[in-house]
């Protein structure tokens, strides 16, 4: 990893930041194309707040679905060596065997999306023995 990891820069992007720092995470920099940037940009921060306005109540699960789609596209065009797969329900978990250790264990990372006293997501990046390492974007004083 050649670039540190960001905070966000509202009360709201956490989603897209916690992509953009999966996407920090595995590639070097000069890996990077811009249109990936771009578009995880542009499909982030769907939700829209109690009076209406756009992307006040961050990005959306359906939102970070269709971003996992996109990225396996992506990747498959033979820009950016990606893969993505969007789990729910009782897939999220972390079973010896299951996706996200097994994600996490071969040098990946994961977005997950918290409960955290409302929705929040966070970006995992390790796992060893039973400690999993997961870096916050909300920046704490």
């Amino acid at each position: 990893m050649d670039n540190p990891l960001r905070y966000q820069m509202t009360e709201y992007d956490c989603g897209p930041t916690s992509m953009l720092n999966a996407v920090s995470y595995l590639f070097r920099r000069d890996e990077i194309p811009p249109e990936l940037t771009r578009n995880i940009m542009l499909y982030c921060l769907d939700c829209f707040g109690e009076d209406g306005s756009t992307g006040r109540r961050g990005t959306s699960r359906m939102a970070m679905m269709f971003l996992s789609n996109w990225l396996n596209g992506y990747g498959e065009t033979g820009h950016l060596a990606v893969s993505s797969r969007y789990l729910s329900g009782r897939e999220v978990n972390f079973s010896q065997n299951g996706p996200l250790r097994d994600a996490l264990r071969r040098g990946g990372a994961a977005v997950v999306r918290l409960d955290l006293e409302g929705w929040h997501y966070v970006l995992l990046t390790r796992v060893e023995g039973g400690d999993i390492y997961l870096f916050d974007p909300y920046y704490h004083e």
